[in-house]
């Protein structure tokens, strides 16, 4: 099986088309080999799962958070990692005004 699964070393992103078109089982194992070739640490099943959720174009899901404040994001057919943006808060922190006086 491992003949099988596509060369990735010089691959930066996964083809949503081409992966899609292949077994689950390859798919599976492509993904694996992905995801450690980028380094993504303790890579198992719900990451493989995760990225492989990417390919239902259906979904209103383009991106998985992985290991490593890390995430597999789908855009244009094609799926990357990318480091996790920080979210600002929506709202800000409230400060009693009797602590405002003290400072």
């Amino acid at each position: 099986m491992e003949e099988l699964v596509p060369d990735l070393r010089d691959d930066l992103m996964l083809s949503t088309l081409a992966l899609a078109s292949q077994p689950l089982a390859l798919q599976r194992r492509t993904i694996l080999r992905w995801l450690q070739h980028h380094r993504v640490m303790d890579a198992g099943f719900e990451e493989v799962e995760g990225v492989r959720s990417l390919l239902d174009l259906e979904s209103k899901a383009a991106r998985v958070n992985l290991p490593g404040n890390r995430q597999a994001r789908r855009r244009s057919g094609q799926i990357s990692i990318t480091a996790q943006s920080k979210q600002t808060p929506k709202e800000s922190l409230k400060i009693p005004s009797e602590l405002v006086e003290e400072l």
